[in-house]
């Protein structure tokens, strides 16, 4: 595949005589329903698997996973005959992240790594109404590609963001020294996550969450879209206040839809997770919302609380840093046994790096009053641990 291959803007045909979908219940969801637990485990053979747990059975849509595959497939054959030293190049663009995603997925699973993006001037729009040629975006990105040929060194997402900002921000002021403002924030926002991806791509299979979690595709092109809104931020309209860098990309996306709120129109959560790769329904199985009719609710802290710490509830369900900083909250506004209380205390002792964080912003940005005081209480209480600790 030379530098003139060119792959079309892209989206999965649901076509059910080509691709059915002969997928069962419990096979279509990413996280596990309570409804379909004790099968999973019989077919899993793993009793400790609980409600929300990821998925062990899940499979996408078969056309989105038939085409990542193919695709797979024909980088892997291009691949052999590649020599060591030799080059993969070619373009690319979408304003949809589904379709980065399966791209990918499907580049680095066949052993590439990502060298250098270059925006180019993509086709110009053609016919009447611009229904063909480009559309929407005004740039391609030319992908330059080498084989793999050493296992990635490990990251943390963490240290990875702060390369990707510091890299953005130079990228970023240096377009618009030669463009000027009048380059669409679309282009500039495509431009920028090819570099980013850049970065991502020299890990991929190795960089890790505060909890040792791995940082698959989707997750961190979600983390560079965030990452992205606040470069390109305007701070005049927002304050500038943002949640914290280090939280978990998700994390970081529900404090995001919900700062200075704890409700919002259904239409609205829908339109705001349109290219983040995130849907309503993987927000509801983490148990961070509930949804009234027309409206989206933050799940109420107590609410949470009360899940974690049910009779007979495995502590695996305490998997986020934002699930934990909700742990840690609900224990500050409520009375536990003594075992209870136990058991938050080692949960404070080997929580994430980035739950400190997370009581920090519910601190200064929550409505509820008792909430703000219960992260600051539980905050100067899990840095007293450490210092014990340490």
């Amino acid at each position: 595949m030379g530098p003139n291959a060119h792959l079309t803007a892209w989206r999965p045909i649901d076509n059910a005589v080509e691709h059915p979908d002969d997928r069962v219940d419990y096979e279509k969801s990413a996280y596990i329903e309570a409804k379909h637990v004790t099968r999973i485990q019989e077919l899993t053979g793993d009793d400790t698997l609980v409600e929300k747990d990821p998925n062990p059975l899940y499979r996408p849509q078969p056309s989105s996973d038939f085409y990542s595959q193919t695709l797979s497939a024909c980088w892997a054959e291009a691949g052999r005959r590649l020599k060591d030293g030799g080059i993969m190049a070619f373009t690319f663009h979408h304003n949809e992240d589904q379709a980065w995603v399966d791209v990918l997925k499907a580049l680095f699973d066949s052993g590439y790594v990502l060298l250098a993006t270059y925006p180019i001037r993509s086709d110009e729009s053609k016919g009447e109404n611009a229904e063909f040629g480009s559309k929407k975006i005004e740039y391609d990105i030319i992908h330059v590609c080498r084989k793999r040929l050493s296992k990635p060194d490990p990251v943390s997402w963490a240290r990875m963001r702060r390369w990707v900002k510091d890299e953005t921000l130079l990228l970023k002021e240096l377009l618009e020294h030669t463009h000027g403002k009048e380059l669409p924030e679309s282009d500039l926002r495509v431009i920028l996550r090819g570099k980013s991806l850049e970065f991502y791509s020299r890990h991929h299979g190795q960089v890790f969450t505060g909890d040792g979690q791995l940082l698959d595709v989707r997750n961190a092109l979600l983390g560079i879209n965030l990452l992205l809104d606040d470069v390109l931020e305007d701070t005049t309209q927002t304050g500038g206040l943002r949640p914290p860098d280090s939280a978990e990309p998700a994390s970081r996306l529900y404090l995001r839809l919900f700062k200075n709120r704890t409700q919002m129109d259904r239409d609205e959560l829908h339109k705001t997770l349109r290219g983040t790769g995130i849907a309503q329904g993987d927000l509801e199985a983490r148990g961070w919302i509930r949804v009234v009719g027309r409206a989206v609710h933050a799940a109420p802290i107590n609410e949470r609380l009360a899940y974690f710490t049910e009779r007979g509830r495995n502590r695996k369900v305490i998997r986020t840093d934002l699930d934990q900083a909700h742990f840690l909250i609900g224990r500050g506004t409520s009375q536990l046994g003594h075992q209870d209380r136990h058991r938050a205390r080692q949960s404070e002792l080997s929580h994430q790096k980035s739950v400190d964080d997370i009581l920090k912003w519910v601190a200064e940005v929550d409505q509820s009053a008792t909430n703000r005081m219960a992260a600051r209480t539980r905050r100067a209480t899990c840095r007293t641990l450490a210092d014990i600790r340490g």
